[in-house]
């Protein structure tokens, strides 16, 4: 498999990407089956969805994350869906959209290859299995920043949201409002912004 570095389209959509030279035919979406491969294959997909959009992420649930609507000629939206397609399994989906109804189905279709690639080559990767022998004892993951402990639901949510958008790495929650179905919280992003979540039965979205 070969990969190109590729840096700009004329008039449309010029956002730096990677994308595949010379494919033979097109990269179908991926599928998965049980939560575990289910749940990997959706952590790739957020982790990835940069290599495609530079959008901000507006709404990030279990099956679906969408970013804002392009805003200017090279910037590039997305919505990716975790669909069920029987017995237990899922596709992971991706709809590019351009800036303004540009026509640009061939960056679209490319953009959502390099999207399917990445993904599913990121799972051939991973290492194989280490002995127990020379295996070391799991140590427990360090939370990148405090988070509240004064009885919210969804503060946790609302920090992974503010991780995937890219307003900060290390966020911290303040609580702003509170009701019986909802949580709403600030964020103060690296680049100096303010970003406000509202949490509802576990689905975070941007409010600003």
């Amino acid at each position: 498999m070969i990969l190109r570095k590729f840096t700009g389209w004329a008039a449309v959509c010029s956002i730096p990407m990677l994308i595949h030279a010379g494919a033979a035919q097109a990269v179908e979406a991926p599928t998965c089956t049980g939560s575990d491969e289910c749940e990997q294959l959706w952590s790739r997909a957020r982790n990835n969805l940069n290599l495609v959009s530079n959008m901000r992420i507006r709404l990030l649930t279990d099956s679906r994350i969408e970013t804002y609507a392009p805003n200017s000629y090279s910037s590039m939206g997305a919505v990716v869906d975790k669909q069920p397609i029987g017995s237990g399994a899922y596709r992971v989906t991706i709809n590019l959209e351009c800036f303004r109804g540009v026509e640009c189905n061939s960056l679209r279709t490319q953009g959502a290859e390099l999207f399917y690639m990445m993904i599913t080559d990121l799972a051939k990767k991973t290492p194989p299995p280490v002995s127990p022998e020379a295996s070391t004892p799991p140590q427990p993951a360090a939370l990148a920043a405090p988070l509240p402990s004064d009885g919210t639901r969804w503060s946790s949510k609302a920090a992974d949201f503010v991780r995937y958008a890219s307003c900060n790495t290390a966020p911290k929650a303040n609580l702003v409002g509170q009701g019986p179905k909802y949580e709403a919280y600030a964020f103060a992003c690296t680049d100096g912004d303010t970003m406000l979540i509202r949490c509802e039965s576990g689905i975070c979205r941007v409010l600003n």
